[in-house]
């Protein structure tokens, strides 16, 4: 059912040539024959308080210039949903499909449905935005946006990762709303399967077997926490360096591939909590939120360590 909310935004989708393609009300999707810069003056971008888009890279400049827009103007509203508007990638080609899709989305902001853009969205899209922009190539800027991510306060907790590898993970990502199960939204399996964080990928990525459909993103997690490193004895004990405790003793109870794999989807669930925390209850202490540091680390040292580690960076929000 097509609420009033849907009739009144216009829904903006940008194709994979650059040109802007819109809908409105109705009406069927039209192609404005104008890249992001010259949409910006369109009669339809200026007109109509209130928009809505699909999260996805090329998607991001536009999105990020209609929200200060709005957010300096007072008035109207940016909206964003998930890819999975779309049920398969090649649909995602053909604008005019996408638009139809977006009118028709009837999911719930917390399942990826339609959410307002806010601050911590805006935070998020400037890094999606960025590498997109450059090709995935990450410099000091990307570094920079990186700081301002919302996610970044608790993940700088583990004092190991390696910055440029999160800046690429992060903007692959793009939104931990868009992973959730509707039928089981307190796990983060949807999420691992799109990491490809499974034995049988994880063997290939440590050679140990052939390449898997989604090895460069599984290689990507670990890169991004160096998951290969081997820090010494005294550095794994340190409570910022779970993981490496879970990679030794899941690694002695299995294999050393067992080992990694299960740290690096430990790490994806840090990643996963913290985030959706953050962008659904502001940048508060730890308790606040969704990620409870009692609950998720396996001892009352880490858990302090966590605390310790927001009171010295205090709330960045």
């Amino acid at each position: 059912m097509i609420t009033d909310a849907d009739l009144k935004a216009l829904k903006v989708y940008v194709a994979d040539d650059g040109i802007v393609w819109y809908i409105l009300g109705n009406s069927p999707p039209l192609c404005s024959n104008r890249s992001v810069l010259g949409f910006m003056m369109h009669t339809a971008y200026r007109g109509v308080p209130d928009l809505r888009f699909v999260g996805i890279p090329q998607n991001a400049p536009l999105m990020l210039s209609a929200f200060i827009d709005r957010f300096k103007a007072g008035a109207g509203s940016v909206e964003v949903c998930s890819p999975l508007v779309c049920h398969t990638v090649a649909e995602r080609h053909d604008p005019a499909r996408v638009l139809y899709a977006m009118r028709q989305y009837e999911r719930t902001a917390a399942v990826g449905g339609w959410h307002k853009f806010k601050v911590a969205d805006y935070d998020s899209f400037c890094l999606v935005s960025y590498l997109h922009k450059v090709g995935g190539r990450v410099d000091d800027h990307a570094r920079r946006l990186l700081r301002e991510h919302p996610v970044w306060t608790p993940l700088s907790f583990i004092h190991h990762l390696d910055r440029d590898a999160c800046c690429s993970l992060l903007a692959l990502i793009v939104d931990p709303r868009f992973y959730i199960n509707p039928t089981s939204m307190s796990r983060g399996s949807k999420l691992r399967a799109y990491l490809g964080l499974d034995l049988k990928t994880m063997q290939g990525v440590m050679g140990e077997g052939s390449a898997q459909r989604y090895h460069t993103r599984c290689k990507l997690v670990v890169d991004s926490w160096h998951g290969f490193a081997e820090p010494a004895y005294t550095q794994v004990e340190r409570p910022d360096h779970f993981l490496y405790r879970i990679r030794r003793d899941r690694g002695e109870a299995k294999n050393h591939v067992v080992g990694v794999l299960r740290a690096s989807q430990t790490y994806i669930e840090f990643l996963r909590l913290n985030w959706l925390s953050a962008v659904n209850r502001g940048r508060s202490m730890p308790s606040d939120g969704l990620f409870i540091p009692e609950y998720f680390f396996n001892s009352e040292n880490e858990a302090f360590a966590y605390y310790d580690h927001f009171t010295k960076l205090g709330d960045s929000g």
